[in-house]
């Protein structure tokens, strides 16, 4: 007695299967077939932002992902240029650039952001002080560092001395 053989739904191979199946999809249709369902996708999304809610599981996942490139990066040579190229090519075509023109509220809150990251180590009361001196009297980036942070310095001891901040008193105008 010869059953008939179950068929995929999408393509018509036959699915031999030792256990009955829920799903009228070869195991090559089915990941197609689910990747196309919207509720599917949906379901998924909200499951996996949820899982990455965690910081835990987020710290956990960056790792193993980024050590996943890395190794990939380290073993393929060919993988590892193909991404640079593809680097290389997104920078030529200024990706995002131009549909944010310069003064748009997007690129003035990423400069700002860029300019907070980059001077971190400049407390914000001091950043004009280093800003007028890089930009106006022509000292390179690490000779203002140095002036600026022997200002924190002498500041920090005239404030142990005096009790008032000479950087507060210079912001208003009067003399230190």
């Amino acid at each position: 007695m010869n059953l008939p053989v179950p068929t995929c739904a999408d393509c018509g191979v036959a699915r031999f299967s030792t256990k009955p199946k829920k799903s009228p999809y070869c195991r090559r249709c089915i990941g197609r077939h689910t990747g196309r369902s919207p509720a599917r996708r949906a379901k998924c999304s909200a499951a996996m932002k949820a899982y990455l809610a965690d910081p835990n599981a987020l710290a956990a996942h960056a790792k193993r992902t980024g050590d996943g490139l890395r190794r990939a990066i380290a073993e393929n040579p060919e993988f590892a240029e193909k991404r640079r190229e593809l680097g290389r090519m997104i920078g030529k075509t200024r990706l995002g650039v131009m549909n944010r023109p310069a003064g748009c509220p997007s690129r003035i809150l990423a400069g700002r952001r860029s300019g907070a990251t980059k001077l971190a180590w400049c407390p914000v009361e001091y950043r004009d002080d280093y800003r007028r001196l890089v930009k106006s009297q022509g000292l390179k980036a690490a000779e203002a560092r140095k002036v600026i942070e022997d200002q924190i310095a002498a500041d920090a001891a005239r404030f142990a001395a005096t009790g008032v901040l000479p950087q507060s008193r210079r912001n208003e105008g009067a003399p230190a």
